[in-house]
């Protein structure tokens, strides 16, 4: 295919019209551009997939970045590791698994237990999470309404954390649950947990089925084109912390992920 890389002058295109040739197709550019780059085909997440999830996800893929997209592969933000490390590190709100809205589904998963009593398309939206090392009559002063409590096989305290409205329980260790504490928890309409993990470990894990949505990255999200020039892509990342970038196409669908490595 004939082509040029500028202006046709004066006397070539004197020769083309006197033998009828057409002009030849314009380049603007022979540099480089993301599209020559090799870059990962890593799928996007879902925007609902908890941290517990998307921690794995990063781990199987040896990737450090993860895009969130919605149905039809729009970027709505990123996840990266520091972006979980420090919602570990910083985040000491009992009350953040209802600020994130987490899904029962989520919070089934990251426990590896089973949802006894309640429904598992239902979120946690209100209350705090309370670990019930005390003694029932104790409890009565630390669980409040729609909270979610993490105890073992004692039956007085779950019937306590019932009783005081908790919106949930979650029963280790393997424990059996009694078919009066399910009639009551029905009743009382609190969702019931059975987890094989221990106290400690329920407690230590149960963060991790936030959503990612609540700790992704969505402001000053810096993307790319397949189009972009290597060099204007190069100075334009130089002074950025960042390693992974989003590549998306023209119609501002998820393509891919490029490091500053791959450039």
């Amino acid at each position: 295919i004939p082509c040029r890389a500028g202006h046709v002058n004066t006397e070539t295109k004197f020769v083309l019209e006197r033998f009828g040739v057409k002009a030849p197709r314009c380049i603007k550019s022979f540099e480089p551009c993301l599209s020559d780059v090799q870059y990962r085909r890593i799928p996007g997440i879902d925007e609902e997939m908890s941290l517990h999830r998307a921690w794995n996800y990063m781990n199987e893929n040896d990737i450090q970045t993860l895009a969130v997209v919605d149905e039809d592969r729009h970027l709505k933000g990123l996840l990266t590791l520091s972006d979980i490390a420090r919602f570990y590190m910083e985040d000491k709100d009992a009350n953040a698994l209802a600020e994130a809205g987490t899904s029962y589904r989520n919070l089934v998963d990251v426990l590896d237990g089973t949802l006894i009593v309640g429904d598992i398309e239902k979120r946690f939206e209100q209350g705090s999470v309370v670990v019930a090392a005390a003694n029932p009559d104790v409890l009565e002063d630390y669980i409040g309404p729609h909270d979610m409590v993490i105890l073992g096989n004692r039956y007085e305290s779950q019937l306590c954390a019932i009783e005081m409205n908790a919106g949930c329980i979650i029963i280790g260790l393997g424990a059996k649950v009694s078919r009066t504490i399910r009639k009551l928890a029905s009743e009382n309409q609190v969702s019931i947990i059975a987890t094989p993990l221990t106290t400690y470990s329920c407690a230590k894990v149960v963060s991790q089925a936030v959503p990612v949505r609540h700790v992704m990255r969505r402001r000053g999200l810096i993307t790319f084109e397949p189009d972009d020039v290597v060099e204007d892509v190069k100075r334009a990342v130089s002074k950025k912390r960042m390693r992974y970038y989003p590549l998306l196409d023209e119609q501002g669908r998820y393509i891919g992920m490029f490091s500053q490595r791959n450039l």
